[in-house]
């Protein structure tokens, strides 16, 4: 049973929807699904303010309340922001620190160093002495943070603990020109931290959890291809979380999912920092994987399916689920392409290699979906600012005029 799902957002901004989820809120009668989606106003808008992610969240909500009425308040889903590209943890830290004065060992010390933090400094010397800094109260915070008493303890040290190594990521991240490393780094930093408190402090790291019997919960990592699959196996420069997962935990405690598709139309921006547009997506090349996919939907005449690869047909007869393949495609097939496209939240439409890199498909994931015309995902109508809906209209118009027959002779 997975006891966690983690979405690619910043962890403080997502906080108050799992108070919301767990019930925490449920006493302030003025707290409803609109209120805590407003937390969630920083760019990528779209990605999870949607009716999509709305329905997931009353989804778990009602889950919840479910295992609380059984009591079964330990098996509660938690809903977590595994990023840190924003500075919003020294706001929740300086905020946590006035409100729990009383029960924070030094907090008095730690807000007055909280409020000296300058997250401004353009000189390179001037960050690295801001990061060292944050560095040195956040040692603080975890050389005291057991002399907090037992009613405190759990959700609070977690909350304050994530948001100090929050802050701590967020501020190397943004003085080493955003280097990509640094985040899936962090993310699975936050993944062995929640596996500590989950456990009660009987998880002590990947290392020794081999041999260590303890509950630590399972997670659900929702995060775009580039991040989930495994960079070992693809052209990539960097590591990404999917690799270090596989690595460190080991493939068969590692169930990846990434997704494909071959044409249809995507949710995005030109750059960051720019409201949600519609656009028409290129047909994927021919050397892609995604261009097999596409042969094989035509052949089957689905739009949506689910391709086992190597490792993915393994673990499913493990775990003996009631999945019968339908068809069988030959690995020589699969051989013939080279390339993978993975599409972010800026879609780059100018060349059609502009998201593609070289991959061994059948090692990047267990299991992949293939949408073959997939549809934009819509943002929820106030994040629109008539952007989408204009940018959808000029789509569709060029989509017709491209289909339209040519009378010439």
């Amino acid at each position: 049973q997975f006891t966690a799902v983690f979405i690619e957002m910043d962890w403080p901004r997502v906080y108050r929807l799992n108070e919301y989820i767990s019930g925490a809120l449920d006493d302030d009668t003025t707290v409803t699904l609109d209120a805590v989606f407003d937390d969630l106003k920083e760019y990528p808008l779209w990605m999870y303010r949607n009716q999509v992610m709305k329905e997931l969240v009353t989804w778990m909500k009602r889950y919840n309340l479910r295992l609380r009425q059984a009591h079964r308040a330990r098996d509660q889903v938690a809903l977590y922001g595994i990023d840190m590209q924003c500075y919003e943890s020294l706001k929740v830290l300086k905020s946590l620190y006035a409100a729990h004065q009383a029960v924070l060992p030094h907090a008095v010390q730690i807000s007055s160093f909280l409020d000296a933090i300058d997250l401004h400094s353009q000189q390179f010397a001037e960050r690295a002495y801001v990061e060292s800094q944050i560095a040195k109260i956040y040692q603080l915070f975890l050389s005291t943070k057991y002399r907090i008493p037992a009613p405190f303890y759990g959700t609070l040290v977690y909350n304050i603990d994530q948001n100090f190594a929050t802050l701590q990521s967020a501020a190397h991240y943004f003085g080493h020109e955003c280097a990509w490393d640094i985040r899936d780094r962090h993310w699975f930093a936050t993944m062995e931290k929640y596996f500590e408190y989950r456990s009660g402090g009987k998880y002590v790291g990947y290392q020794a959890a081999r041999t260590a019997a303890c509950d630590k919960g399972k997670i659900v990592l929702w995060a775009h291809n580039s991040h989930v699959c495994h960079a070992d196996h693809t052209g990539y420069t960097h590591s990404n979380i999917g690799a270090m997962c596989k690595r460190k935990y080991g493939d068969d405690a590692v169930f990846t999912v990434c997704l494909d598709t071959y044409h249809g139309t995507v949710t995005a921006t030109n750059h960051r920092n720019e409201y949600p547009q519609f656009f028409t997506l290129d047909a994927n090349v021919n050397e892609s994987y995604g261009k097999l996919w596409h042969s094989l939907s035509q052949k089957w005449h689905a739009n949506m399916f689910a391709i086992f690869l190597n490792s993915g047909v393994h673990k499913l007869q493990q775990l003996r689920l009631p999945v019968h393949p339908k068809y069988f495609v030959a690995k020589s097939e699969v051989r013939k392409k080279k390339k993978i496209r993975d599409i972010g939240v800026c879609y780059l439409s100018s060349n059609p290699y502009n998201h593609c890199s070289n991959a061994n498909i059948l090692k990047v994931a267990d299991v992949m979906i293939f949408v073959d015309e997939s549809n934009a995902l819509e943002p929820l109508q106030c994040d629109k600012h008539a952007n989408w809906d204009l940018s959808k209209a000029l789509s569709m118009q060029q989509v017709q005029i491209a289909q339209k027959p040519n009378k010439c002779v």
